[in-house]
């Protein structure tokens, strides 16, 4: 009788192949295409071997139809329809036999534990006697189904087999179960994390969040030339894996080490690390417990998964905003030492609040004015005028805050990355900014010896930065809100398109009045590093005007004396 578990692993090798073979076709990668339909033909022959007592003939005479179809499809260089033969209908039958075979098979359906850990113990890791003894402790607790661990890991920790035949992890986190991994495909799920994460350049990579290993394989599969280590947290994860998973990849592998960090404690070294590359896995973050380290994880995450999402759009940006050959910033850097310094936000209180700061500058003259691109174009119809626009936003989009408005005396600071696009439509004079974080940026500046300033992720972290290393002698910041009072976002009936976007539920945190608000992630995120930013600075006076968010380290007011 035929033994459906391993009919099953045979089902799952078909789909991985069959969904790497559409990649590479699509990719016009014909060399690969060719090696992954040889591996594809030799194991559908096994599959045909093990599957007759379970399928009848028209499987088998329905998966060979496709075979043919394919096999001359790639004899007449026909790869466009390949590629269709295989996605539209070699595929969908592949995960159709899986579903029926998972149906008759109950899950998890081995116990891994032991032979995981003998592989664990014998791997050269400093990290592996705690991790086996950890593992050890946890594994004889929940032994026992009658245990409060047991109980306790059944009720919150849910092993579920996805539709390519691979097991996916379900945590339970404030009365939600969260996924680990995808339901349908996590191998293929795992791929894509490496593809998105692991670079050229960078060998040493550190993994917060061990889930059931799929990214992990899918980063040491990547290049041979990546060494991984994976922190956990969560003992019942870490323990899940070695049970309900074959890690035998990853526990043989020279490049791979694992250890448990409970609660993620001395993350810190790894946040700072300049010689590897800390990566996230976001569904082990948005189950972490509340606290500093999951803060601080959750600002990093947004920063990485925004430089990598956004990577190409700032090189291409880069590149256009060169040919403009526009003046450094740092040109200008003695017109703001030891000034007063105004800078206006989008938050709600720019609207509110701004006729304070026309009468602070109808009574201080000298004082400079920068702006946000977000507001420069509704200052300008309340008769305001800025003597600087200040953008770094990279999308496309930021040139409708500048396209068609006459010249004035502004003058335009713009990262190096910004939208180039905006750059372009602004009329007047321009100086480009150039930024620590960002390889090509900070070759520019070593080379002519520019000032790198550090952005925060936003334009009102970067004006902060700017006014610090110019030397201001009082900064003074309105529509620096980060939240939303009166659940308004903007000031001047605003919006934007992302920076009201949060990866969780809003947060509640106090204004300067000691009242609850509500603020999204990636606005808080602005606060506290604005926060650590000015915490040093003793020669800069810090004052924000504001129905917003409390920042420490500035004076919080509700206007600004005259």
């Amino acid at each position: 009788m035929t033994d459906l578990s391993i009919l099953s692993q045979k089902l799952n090798l078909l789909i991985n192949i069959t969904e790497e073979t559409i990649q590479n076709i699509r990719k016009q990668y014909f060399w690969k295409t060719s090696h992954n339909l040889y591996s594809l033909t030799a194991s559908l022959k096994e599959f045909f071997t093990i599957s007759a007592e379970v399928f009848d003939e028209t499987v088998t005479s329905n998966l060979l139809s496709y075979l043919q179809d394919m096999l001359k499809a790639q004899t007449d260089c026909n790869y466009v329809l390949l590629g269709d033969i295989l996605e539209i209908h070699l595929l969908p039958s592949f995960y159709e036999l899986q579903g029926a075979v998972l149906s008759n098979l109950s899950f998890p359906q081995k116990d891994f534990f032991t032979e995981n850990i003998h592989l664990l113990s014998d791997k050269n890791c400093v990290d592996c006697p705690k991790v086996s003894k950890a593992l050890n402790n946890w594994y004889q607790a929940i032994s026992d189904s009658s245990s409060a661990e047991a109980q306790f890991f059944a009720e919150n920790y849910l092993i579920e087999p996805t539709n390519n035949g691979c097991l996916t992890l379900n945590k339970k986190q404030n009365e939600h179960f969260y996924y680990f991994h995808s339901n349908q495909n996590p191998q293929k799920e795992g791929k894509l994390f490496a593809d998105s994460y692991g670079l050229d350049n960078i060998f040493q990579y550190t993994v917060a969040g061990m889930g059931l290993g799929y990214h992990i394989t899918g980063l040491l599969q990547k290049d041979q030339r990546y060494h991984v280590t994976v922190l956990e947290a969560d003992i019942n994860i870490l323990g899940a894996a070695f049970r309900y998973i074959n890690l035998n990849y990853i526990l043989t592998c020279t490049r791979a080490r694992i250890s448990y960090l409970p609660d993620f404690h001395q993350l810190g070294g790894f946040l700072s690390s300049e010689n590897e590359e800390l990566l996230v896995h976001y569904p082990t973050l948005l189950t972490l417990k509340e606290g500093p380290v999951k803060d601080s994880l959750k600002n990093y995450f947004i920063s990485l998964s925004t430089t990598h999402e956004q990577a190409q759009l700032l090189k291409e940006n880069f590149y256009y905003n060169q040919q403009q050959k526009d003046e450094s910033v740092d040109s200008i850097k003695l017109n703001f030492q030891n000034k007063n310094v105004i800078y206006i936000g989008g938050g709600p209180s720019a609207e509110t609040k701004l006729e304070n700061i026309k009468r602070c500058l109808s009574c201080h003259p000298d004082t400079i004015t920068i702006c946000a691109g977000t507001v420069y174009r509704k200052l300008l119809s309340l008769d305001v005028i800025p003597d600087y626009v200040m953008i770094s936003d990279s999308q496309a989009s930021l040139f409708r805050q500048l396209n068609n408005i006459p010249e004035t005396h502004s003058r335009l600071i713009y990262l190096s990355t910004a939208s180039c696009g905006a750059v372009k439509v602004f009329q007047g004079k321009k100086y480009i900014a150039y930024q620590s974080g960002f390889d090509a940026s900070e070759q520019i500046a070593r080379q002519n010896n520019y000032t790198l300033f550090s952005t925060g992720g936003s334009v009102s972290t970067l004006a902060v930065d700017f006014a610090i290393r110019f030397g201001c002698k009082k900064l003074i910041t309105v529509g620096l809100d980060l939240s939303f009072p009166q659940n308004k976002t903007h000031g001047f009936s605003l919006s934007a398109d992302t920076d009201t976007a949060s990866l969780s539920a809003p947060l509640t945190i106090l204004d300067l009045h000691g009242n609850e608000v509500q603020t999204s992630q990636p606005l808080n995120s602005y606060r506290k590093w604005i926060e650590q930013r000015i915490c040093t600075e003793n020669t800069v006076e810090f004052i924000n005007i504001t129905e917003g968010a409390f920042i420490h380290g500035m004076k919080n007011m509700d206007n600004l004396p005259l």
